[in-house]
């Protein structure tokens, strides 16, 4: 009795429902709540997979299987009593889609009513709004007829006024038809072309264009006749620059900016263009290029590099030409800033001399340093000049060798100086030393000549041998400084040949070895036999002779002095050695030295010129050798030269 309470309740619970999803979902879970046998209902399409299945139709049509999965055997009584529920599941179902069918209908049939009412409100508000618009179209309408007949009147007197503009205009205003005949031409096109407005309407294009016009006229028309696009006949303004005949027969340059005009379908309707005669203009033109001809070539011909930058250092413009120049980059440098190009030091430099170009609007000249691979360190002067207010021309030549001139001048001018100081004090010396024996010779000759009968003959000796030693000195004297003054100016010619040594020792030897042996010096060399240099005869033979004379002055009596050479790579070392008295530091730097001429009597008071070092040192530089001493001041002297080999 209770079960069928609780299934009497859960029928009732159902019908109650109005969503069938929800239907379904309720009457599985009730199954399962009010049947302990079952353990879980579902639905499912087919009978597949399922032990206990009970088909739901719903009128004619199949609906799917109520499944049922039980804990224990289902009895036959519970599956009647399911069975039973299902049919109900089943005919609840039914109607719940009867109900929302007719639900629907309902539905239906108020929104076609409702639209239905809309629809005649609309058309109620459109009947008023269309008396309303007909009301307006007539107020419009009156309107426009007004607005007409004004917009009439100022055209009107816009035509005037046209009429009256182009009556006095130089410039010719015209218009043509789609056929490109004139409609309308100004009269100026007499002042134009010389013909009258009458005259130029009844002409053809070929009657006053040339054949380059006409060609481009042509053209144009083919393209227009075939349909294709021709920017002639589009509606943009466009400017065209041609030669047309006037009628005395000359040439006249024309510029005509002309437009076509089209409806709003995009027809061609005609043209509209004024014209007016560039002749003055085109002189300007063609004088302006044959100057700008001029100008160009004189750049090309100027080998500097040329910038034009703006007040931040923007490059505007440059010229660059020279591969001396600095072109930092491949291809256009306009519109980089130098910072991008240069180094700090030179854009700074560059900027502060822009900025002074601008604000003294003068010219700016400076220069500076750059290396450029593979050149090295380049020397540049650039000269800076105002354009506009912002904008500055800069040239910048190299200047390297300049320079280079200028610092070989001033190191010449400066050695130059100091040569003319020296010579001046040289030749102070010179005629100090010339005066002293023509002192001695003077002085002897007085002697003799105030009282020669009362000299003894031992007195007269005397005097005759002084004069004969003042001569022989001075002599001396003026054949080195003859020979100095030879290599001074360039007249002596150097004949550098192949040389063997030790003849020109052997030579020099027994010249000097009288003079040796009056003072017992005991003299020997040490010389391979097949040394060779390669060097200036006379002048070799001048250097070793001297060298072997002082040797023998300063030698005390009994000394020895020895020559010896030392065969090197590329040069001959050669020394001339004594055991003489030597010579003190002090004066050893003044030997070679023009300004310092030193001359100190020898051992057995010889005298000397004080040149002969000079030559020596000359000679020797002329052969591109070097010559120095070594000397210690009791224990002798060393003076070496060295030589190139041959």
């Amino acid at each position: 009795m209770l079960i069928t309470q609780n299934i009497f309740q859960m029928i009732i619970d159902l019908f109650l429902l109005r969503n069938k999803e929800q239907v379904i979902n309720n009457f599985l879970r009730e199954l399962g709540d009010r049947f302990e046998s079952i353990k879980f209902a579902y639905l499912q399409d087919s009978e597949k997979f399922c032990e206990n299945h009970f088909p739901i139709n719903i009128g004619s049509s199949f609906f799917g299987y109520l499944c049922i999965e039980g804990s224990e055997t289902i009895d036959e009584d519970t599956r009647l009593l399911i069975k039973s529920l299902s049919q109900m599941l089943a005919v609840i179902l039914e109607r719940l889609d009867h109900e929302n069918k007719l639900h629907e209908e309902k539905q239906s049939v108020e929104a076609k009513a409702e639209q239905r009412l809309k629809d005649l409100e609309k058309s109620v508000k459109d009947l008023e709004d269309a008396r309303r618009e007909a009301f307006k179209l007539v107020h419009d309408l009156s309107a426009e007829i007004e607005r007409r007949e004004i917009i009439e009147k100022k055209l009107l007197e816009s035509e005037e006024r046209y009429t009256l503009i182009s009556d006095n205009l130089n410039d010719v205003i015209w218009l043509r038809n789609s056929n490109l005949e004139h409609v309308f031409i100004s009269p100026s096109i007499e002042n134009l072309l010389g013909y009258t407005y009458h005259e130029f309407a009844n002409l053809k294009f070929e009657d006053y264009c040339t054949p380059k016009s006409l060609a481009y006229i042509s053209l144009a028309e083919r393209k227009k006749n075939n349909g294709a696009e021709s920017k002639f006949f589009d509606g943009d303004v466009k400017l065209w620059e041609t030669q047309f005949l006037h009628k005395g027969g000359r040439l006249v340059w024309v510029e005509t900016k002309m437009q076509g005009i089209r409806n709003c379908d995009g027809e061609f309707l005609g043209m509209t263009g004024v014209s007016r005669n560039i002749d003055d203009r085109k002189i300007a033109e063609n004088a302006m290029r044959e100057n700008e001809k001029r100008i160009r070539a004189l750049l090309n011909a100027i080998p500097d590099l040329m910038f034009r930058f703006n007040k931040d250092g923007v490059i505007l413009d440059y010229k660059s030409d020279s591969e001396d120049l600095y072109a930092p980059i491949e291809g256009s440098m306009i519109g980089i800033n130098i910072d991008e190009l240069l180094p700090v030091s030179l854009v700074n430099l560059t900027k502060e001399n822009i900025i002074k170009t601008l604000y003294t609007q003068k010219l700016q000249v400076y220069e500076y340093q750059l290396h450029i691979d593979p050149k090295g360190n380049q020397d540049f002067e650039a000269r800076m000049v105002p354009v506009t207010g912002s904008e500055v021309i800069a040239t910048i030549r190299n200047i390297t060798e300049r320079k280079k001139t200028e610092r070989i001048l001033k190191e010449s001018e400066t050695r130059l100086r100091k040569a003319n100081a020296t010579k001046d004090k040289f030749f102070s010396i010179i005629a100090h030393d010339l005066r002293n024996p023509f002192s001695t010779i003077l002085g002897a000759c007085d002697m003799i000549a105030g009282d020669i009968k009362n000299f003894s003959y031992d007195e007269l000796h005397f005097c005759v041998k002084s004069i004969q030693d003042s001569a022989k000195s001075t002599y001396e004297l003026l054949e080195n400084l003859l020979e100095w003054s030879r290599t001074q100016t360039g007249k002596f010619k150097l004949d550098p040949e192949n040389i063997l040594l030790e003849k020109i020792i052997i030579d020099e030897f027994s010249a000097a070895q009288k003079y040796a042996e009056s003072k017992k010096i005991k003299t020997f060399y040490e010389i391979k036999s097949d040394i060779r240099i390669f060097a200036d005869t006379q002048m070799l033979k001048f250097v070793i002779r001297n060298l072997l004379m002082n040797a023998i002055k300063f030698t005390n009596r009994n000394g020895t002095i020895q020559i010896s050479a030392v065969q090197q790579k590329e040069n001959v070392i050669v020394c001339v050695e004594d055991n003489g008295i030597g010579i003190e530091a002090g004066k050893m730097d003044k030997l070679f030295d023009i300004s310092e001429k030193i001359s100190t009597p020898g051992t057995e008071k010889e005298r000397g010129t004080g040149l002969g070092l000079l030559l020596c040192k000359e000679f020797i530089e002329m052969n591109r050798g070097t010559i120095w001493v070594e000397s210690e001041v009791d224990k002798g002297s060393k003076f070496y030269f060295k030589i190139p080999s041959a």
